[in-house]
């Protein structure tokens, strides 16, 4: 996850359906939400963390 930053990626990697499968990948997903908070909208932000937990969910990821 080095390559350039981009609020929309956030929100398309979250919505993958085979990007993030596993806990370790949504961790990830999560941390880079975090790190790049400052750089977003408060709705992007919202919305990558909204999609994120159905994504969470879907999987069967709890905790």
């Amino acid at each position: 996850m080095t390559e350039a930053f981009s609020p929309a990626g956030i929100v398309n990697d979250v919505n993958s359906q085979d990007h993030f499968p596993g806990i370790a990948q949504m961790r990830q997903l999560a941390d880079l939400i975090v790190c790049h908070a400052h750089d977003m909208t408060e709705g992007v932000v919202r919305t990558a963390v909204h999609h994120l937990f159905i994504r969470k969910s879907q999987n069967g990821i709890t905790g």
